[in-house]
C-alpha cells in the first residue's frame, strides 16, 4: 500500500500553487495542480486523492461547481477550500456544501498548515473506517462458533 498523500492544489494563479506545492513538496507529498476547474475534475475523476485544496475563485467553472461535482461523487474527500478576503458568503455556501475548512487569502501559514494536516488525519481514518468496514462485511458467521467460554450465561448465548 503505497503511503504517499496525494493532494491537489486548484487555483488559477500560478504564484499561490507553486508556494502551496514547494511548502508541501518539502514533506515528501505528491502533489497535483491544476490551474481551472475543468482540469480539476479531470485530475478527481481520474486520481484517488488524499485532500483537494480548492481556490473558490476560478474561470469558467466556479470553485464551487467543483466542490460539488466532488461531494457527490467522492463524498468522503476532504476539501480545504481557499477564498479571497471579503467573500464570506461564498466560503460559508461552501462548508454547506461539504467542505472540510476554508481560509481566506492571504492566510497564515500555521493556519494552513494545521487545517490540512487535520484533513490528511481525517483521510487517513475514512480510509481505515472503509477498510475495517470491508473486513465486518466479509466477516463469516460460522467464526462465531469458535468463541469459547465456560460461563453457563454466555453458553445459553452462544
Amino acid at each position: 500500500m503505497n503511503n504517499v498523500k496525494k493532494i491537489l492544489i486548484v487555483d488559477d494563479e500560478a504564484s499561490m500553487r507553486r508556494n502551496i506545492v514547494d511548502l508541501f513538496a518539502m514533506k515528501g507529498y505528491s502533489l497535483l495542480e491544476a490551474k481551472s476547474g475543468e482540469e480539476a475534475i479531470d485530475i478527481i475523476n481520474s486520481t484517488s486523492l488524499d485532500i483537494l485544496i480548492l481556490d473558490i475563485n476560478l474561470p469558467n467553472m466556479s470553485g464551487l461547481d467543483v466542490l460539488k461535482h466532488t461531494k457527490e461523487n467522492y463524498p468522503d474527500l476532504p476539501c480545504l477550500v481557499l477564498t479571497a478576503y471579503g467573500t464570506s458568503e461564498k466560503a460559508i455556501k461552501a462548508m454547506k456544501l461539504g467542505a472540510f475548512d476554508y481560509l481566506e487569502k492571504p492566510f497564515e501559514l500555521d493556519e494552513f498548515l494545521l487545517i490540512t494536516d487535520r484533513a490528511l488525519k481525517y483521510s487517513k481514518l475514512i480510509e481505515e473506517l472503509k477498510q475495517l468496514r470491508n473486513k465486518v462485511s466479509h466477516h463469516q458467521p460460522e467464526e462465531a462458533n469458535k468463541i469459547v467460554s465456560k460461563n453457563a450465561k454466555m453458553q445459553e448465548i452462544f
